[in-house]
């Protein structure tokens, strides 16, 4: 497969990009595609993930590092249509993405009134932190960083 992105929109229109132009593209119902799946469908597939990760969880443990939800940020802001679904509320612990309002009923997990005070984790410390979740350490380089195959479309 080329190393270019595929976007269409409703009309069947392709532009093709490569990967590091930096380039955005805006439109109506526009379509992401690396040739094997859609932004949509990524995302998706990301919910259905941290949820299915978070109800494995279970309601044992450290209630600091449970799952947990809530419609609003620490700062009392909300988005609408969206809510905060975390795992973890002590800083260097929090990973934490927003979900679509309509699967708050599916997840049953303590209920704050506020999210707890983000501790300013990026993308890279959210996948450190999801490996550390399991048995298998996450892969690293020999100067510590995370190593995310780039090159790799599945």
């Amino acid at each position: 497969m080329s190393k270019y992105y595929r976007i269409t929109n409703g009309g069947g229109v392709k532009i093709k990009l490569p990967y590091s132009t930096g380039m955005e593209v805006s439109g109506d119902h526009i379509q992401v595609s690396d040739g094997y799946h859609t932004m949509d469908e990524l995302y998706a597939h990301r919910i259905a993930l941290f949820v299915a990760l978070v109800r494995q969880m279970g309601g044992g443990g450290n209630p600091a590092e449970l799952p947990w939800k809530s419609k609003k940020h620490s700062d009392g802001s909300e988005i609408e249509g969206w809510f905060v679904l975390g795992i973890g509320r002590s800083q260097g612990n929090q990973i934490t993405y927003h979900l679509p309002l309509m699967h708050w009923d599916a997840i049953n997990v303590d209920i704050l009134e506020q999210a707890p005070p983000y501790d300013g984790h990026t993308p890279d410390d959210v996948l450190k932190r999801l490996w550390k979740l399991g048995v298998v350490p996450f892969p690293q380089s020999p100067h510590g960083e995370l190593v995310i195959d780039k090159e790799s479309k599945r």
